[in-house]
């Protein structure tokens, strides 16, 4: 604190360089040692069991395709042709055995979307976690 005498009388004032650097201290230090955010990213390694090992890599494949000469749509598991009664305990059995249980579905595009909602609603009812759309090749 600083005293002056004046015509006016006293005043008094505060020095205030050594609270401005006092707080420049303080601020840099907390900026130190503050929390730094992680480097990198957050990942698990998958352990090489021997189920994982032995499963088959293919993804598990439903084509829906329409009927020859208007007939009743036909469905095929990988090159396997299934009738529709028999779509979901295949598929019980296929992603039974699977980490990864995503259902992979493809269908010609002349088929209504009711057809194509019937097929992956089996699939969801199979045990399927996910039914991701591909577009059929020809």
């Amino acid at each position: 604190m600083a005293f002056s005498a004046g015509p006016s009388g006293c005043s008094s004032e505060i020095n205030v360089t050594p609270l401005i650097d006092v707080l420049l201290v303080l601020i840099i230090i907390f900026m130190v040692i503050g929390p730094t955010p992680p480097h990198g990213l957050h990942s698990s390694i998958p352990s090489d069991s021997p189920a994982t090992a032995s499963q088959s890599k293919e993804p598990v494949t439903v084509s829906v395709l329409e009927g020859r000469a208007g007939g009743a749509t036909r469905y095929r598991i990988g090159q396997q042709e299934v009738a529709f009664a028999e779509l979901r305990p295949k598929l019980q059995e296929m992603l039974a055995a699977r980490a990864d249980r995503t259902l992979y579905l493809e269908a010609d595009r002349a088929l209504s979307y009711r057809e194509v909602a019937l097929a992956a609603g089996e699939g969801r009812a199979a045990g399927a976690e996910a039914v991701a759309l591909t577009r059929r090749e020809r």
